[in-house]
């Protein structure tokens, strides 16, 4: 659940580990890449809500103080709105727009991405990445897997950090639209709107504000999935010797066990990203009480979310938790009050 829908078709790629699909289609382009990212675009838009609960939670928006509570093991701690909480309060003072705030962002930034993503992954991935070391080989040396994972992590790193270049505008745009929720703002309207008035107050930089700790956030993923995924396939998947017809649910397991060991190394690049977004703008949550000034640089951003509360839910790692938010300790945090 922590994972958008571009880790979602990424987790794709890193299942399927077969470059003669590639080499047998010489489009770059298929139809059936254009279906596979209109159904991530899709998917990811009526995911909007989710995300708008999620990202208001890594820039430090609490729309309720957190209080005095227990768990279900009646330890007492202290409690923030959850997902279903949280929603229905943007729902009280927003409506039904204000959970979908960004959906035109969002939809094109996934669909692009998708989209670019696998038409370069497919290009490269024959070219780069030589599993023929490996084929034949039933106990491979370290060497082998070594230089075939290295090749499969600059393939995907390659591949994610361009489909960011080209699609990071929709993000800043998304991030702002949802961001101004928390003020009650109406500096972005619209997507055109919003990429203009943006580029016109900010230019390009403003455009590509947080690109950084986003694209740092691809080349982890990539080298800890496929890590993750290279020693599974190579050394685990042997030693169960699976039927054919139970293979490829094997490695679809596999796969989400990639995504699952990737998200803590994963998701802090995610919430500074968010920051830097906001960061410097117009907008409410740019200023104090939600953060201390104007960060200067997205490592100033990080040293700040680890003061806050280090590697947790209410530190770096805020948001990664958005169904049940309990805490056995209370600390000072940014809050606003309902409208």
């Amino acid at each position: 659940k922590n994972f958008s829908d571009t880790k979602m078709a990424q987790a794709g790629a890193v299942a399927e580990r077969r470059p003669e699909i590639a080499l047998a289609s010489k489009e770059v382009v298929t139809l059936d890449d254009v279906k596979l990212s209109s159904v991530s675009a899709v998917r990811g838009v009526l995911q909007t809500p989710i995300v708008v609960v999620r990202t208001l939670i890594q820039l430090g928006y609490e729309p309720v103080q957190e209080y005095a509570d227990q768990n279900i093991f009646h330890q007492n701690g202290f409690r923030r709105l959850g997902l279903f909480a949280y929603g229905q309060n943007i729902y009280a003072r927003q409506g039904l727009g204000g959970l979908f705030v960004g959906w035109r962002a969002r939809g094109l930034n996934v669909l692009f991405y998708t989209l670019t993503r696998g038409c370069l992954r497919k290009t490269l991935y024959p070219r780069i990445v030589d599993e023929s070391v490996l084929a034949h080989d039933a106990n491979p040396s370290l060497a082998k897997v070594t230089k075939v994972y290295l090749q499969e992590v600059i393939v995907d790193s390659v591949s994610s950090c361009l489909a960011v270049l080209v699609t990071h505008p929709f993000e800043v745009v998304s991030t702002r639209m949802i961001a101004q929720l928390a003020g009650g703002e109406s500096l972005y309207t619209g997507l055109i709107q919003a990429l203009l008035r943006i580029y016109r107050e900010e230019g390009l930089a403003g455009l590509y504000s947080g690109v950084l700790p986003a694209l740092l956030g691809e080349v982890v993923f990539a080298a800890s999935t496929n890590l993750v995924y290279r020693i599974l396939q190579t050394y685990v998947l042997p030693l169960l010797s699976p039927p054919d017809e139970i293979r490829p649910h094997l490695k679809a397991l596999m796969s989400s066990t990639a995504l699952a060991i990737a998200n803590p190394a994963y998701y802090p690049p995610q919430t500074i990203k968010a920051m830097m977004i906001v960061n410097g703008s117009k907008l409410r949550l740019a200023s104090a009480p939600f953060v201390p000034g104007t960060f200067k640089s997205s490592a100033d951003c990080a040293s700040y979310l680890f003061r806050l509360d280090g590697w947790s839910a209410r530190g770096i790692m805020r948001g990664s938790n958005i169904i049940r938010r309990f805490f056995t300790r209370n600390i000072p945090a940014a809050m606003m009050g309902s409208k």
